[in-house]
């Protein structure tokens, strides 16, 4: 069965006077979007492997025209893009489950060591779930790249495919559907904001260890409180996710190298509410 496709959101980044835009779309009005109305919300309940399910790929806006919604009848991709563009749900319509947990930026970009969020929202209180509630109360980052605009297309052959599907000769390439580029671009920023994004970064410093925990690396020697044996640093096969009761502790340490005079961490809280953690 021939499906259209998804083209999700490639980034147009507007660089200081530098846009990094793509051909064959034009500006789009929001406004002139379909709203995606609740009977789509409920969903392809057709089995789409057995029956033919009729829907394409489209963009579509909310009654509010504070989201973007992205679908093609199988599944769904929704944008908040007030007051900046974050991701607030990904869902399978034919069951409803939705697969996104937290907001996040939409990307990351690293900038003459200066580390700097595409998009994204602040203030979710626990990023283990999301509520709807929550979204209304969520902020930019004001030291991010705010949303600007959007243009919708048609997906774009980015490169020349030498096709070997036996099975499926008339696939096209590039495939039907539809492609969503959402610009964004800085604020004017005070010396005061650049200091800030300077104290954060890694600029001018040498790394001497790093670790993204895809692994428990052997050099850490992690300690656990004796009080609840289900206290760990590997929750849920994830390593350096910490669990432990409340009035307990679990850490890892590592023995720096001499003539470390500085470190740097970036901490993602989850669900702890407490007060005492971080780099010592």
């Amino acid at each position: 069965m021939n499906r259209n496709v998804i083209g999700i959101a490639r980034l147009g980044l507007f660089l200081g006077f530098i846009n990094i835009a793509f051909g064959q779309q034009h500006v789009a009005n929001l406004n002139n979007l379909s709203i995606w109305s609740e009977k789509q919300k409920e969903g392809a309940l057709v089995d789409w492997l057995v029956s033919e399910v009729k829907d394409t790929a489209a963009v579509y806006r909310n009654k509010e025209s504070n989201e973007i919604i992205l679908s093609n009848g199988l599944l769904s991709r929704t944008f908040r893009i007030t007051p900046n563009s974050t991701t607030i749900g990904l869902k399978l319509l034919g069951n409803q489950q939705e697969l996104i947990r937290a907001v996040k930026p939409e990307a990351v970009v690293n900038i003459d060591g200066f580390t700097i969020n595409i998009g994204g929202l602040k203030g979710q209180p626990n990023l283990a779930f999301l509520y709807p509630d929550w979204i209304d109360g969520l902020e930019a980052d004001p030291l991010s790249f705010k949303f600007s605009g959007f243009k919708i297309g048609k997906p774009e052959k980015r490169m020349e495919w030498k096709r070997v599907r036996h099975h499926a000769p008339d696939v096209q390439w590039p495939p039907k559907g539809v492609k969503l580029q959402m610009d964004y671009k800085m604020d004017n920023l005070l010396v005061e904001d650049i200091l800030a994004m300077s104290q954060e970064s890694r600029l001018g410093r040498k790394v001497m260890y790093f670790d993204d925990f895809s692994t428990l690396s052997p050099e850490l020697r992690v300690r656990t409180s004796p009080i609840n044996e289900r206290s760990s640093f590997i929750n849920e096969g994830k390593p350096g996710e910490i669990y432990t009761p409340n009035n307990s502790a679990v850490y890892a340490e590592y023995k720096l190298a001499p003539g470390v005079g500085l470190v740097e961490t970036s901490i993602d809280l989850g669900t702890d509410l407490s007060g005492m953690w971080g780099p010592e």
